[in-house]
């Protein structure tokens, strides 16, 4: 995606975790929101990949 549809569609999820009709639906299946956006999550799942890497590697299952 572009950035600039990637910037539409941090925007707009963003406003939806807000919205009362979203904690409803949360509230509803006892979930909590833990909504980030593109950014934070691409760092979140880089940060993942490192520590799974390194125990792989240390236990020799990977380079």
């Amino acid at each position: 995606m572009s950035r600039a549809q990637v910037q539409f569609w941090d925007d707009a999820l963003a406003k939806l975790v807000q919205t009362d009709e979203w904690k409803k639906e949360l509230e509803k299946f006892d979930m909590a929101n833990v909504y980030k956006a593109s950014g934070d999550t691409a760092r979140h799942w880089k940060a993942e990949y490192d520590e799974a890497k390194a125990v792989l590697t240390e236990l020799g299952l990977a380079k």
